[in-house]
């Protein structure tokens, strides 16, 4: 904690310590998955081509004004 932070008040404290007692086992387990999805690599590897362009198209470039950048996709139909 910095110098310029307030301490947190006693039974938020408290609240936050069962919060994260009770939840350890189930952090655990999310942790383990996050670091087993990190070895597979990024999902969008193992995505169709639409559902990529999707993805990217949903994507926030952090700026709404900024048009230089163009998605293109080519959808083609399964025989």
């Amino acid at each position: 904690m910095s110098t310029n932070e307030a301490p947190l008040h006693r039974q938020v404290a408290e609240v936050t310590a069962r919060i994260r007692e009770r939840s350890s086992a189930e952090r655990d387990d999310y942790l383990a998955h996050m670091d087993a999805a990190t070895e597979k690599g990024p999902t969008r590897s193992r995505l169709s081509c639409t559902n990529l362009a999707h993805g990217f198209a949903a994507s926030d470039t952090g700026d709404s004004t900024n048009h230089t950048l163009h998605l293109i996709a080519i959808a083609m139909a399964a025989d």
